[in-house]
């Protein structure tokens, strides 16, 4: 594993207006070197570009898992029963988990960018979770009356008495939850 960034040994708020100038897109890489100086930091144009481009790609990244997960959240909305919504859910719950571990091992404090995005996607999972599982009994339930009144209709045919075919209505209810 490389050095710690020059950049990121900076006081945290001389780095928080770094990172604030680069998520701006407002800065070219001279004039964050000016700005660090100003601030009473050091860092050399070298180590500001390789800074910067590490962190616009993180940006792009962080963009393109937005519109992922967008996609996805809708995915599970409209067809929360479909193989897609149930590899979204497994998907973002892994990088959910992923990102916290990784944070959480990094002992650098963890972006609030990246705290919203693992939480967004932690919220889509619990509700595609409830969704799918709402789904599901409902499916259960339906099934169940339905083979309950097929079941009703063959056991009058048969002679099973009233309450033989209430037992019987009571027990398919039952077993649909």
């Amino acid at each position: 594993m490389g050095s710690v960034s020059t950049i990121k040994r900076l006081d945290p708020r001389i780095k928080e207006a770094v990172d604030e100038a680069i998520r701006d897109g407002r800065a070219s890489i001279d004039e964050i070197v000016s700005l660090i100086r100003e601030l009473g930091g050091d860092a050399s144009r070298s180590a500001v570009g390789r800074y910067k481009q590490s962190m616009e790609g993180a940006m792009e990244t962080y963009r393109a898992c937005q519109e992922m997960a967008k996609v996805w959240a809708d995915e599970i909305k409209d067809h929360p029963d479909s193989d897609v919504a149930r590899l979204a859910a497994q998907v973002l719950g892994s990088v959910a988990l992923n990102t916290a571990n990784a944070a959480l091992n990094s002992g650098d404090p963890m972006p609030a960018g990246e705290l919203m995005f693992a939480a967004k996607a932690l919220d889509h999972l619990g509700r595609f979770q409830k969704t799918n599982l709402d789904t599901v009994l409902k499916a259960r339930k339906e099934f169940a009356a339905e083979a309950a009144e097929v079941v009703e209709q063959t056991a009058k045919q048969q002679g099973v008495s009233k309450e033989g075919i209430s037992a019987i209505r009571e027990a398919l209810t039952k077993a649909a939850l």
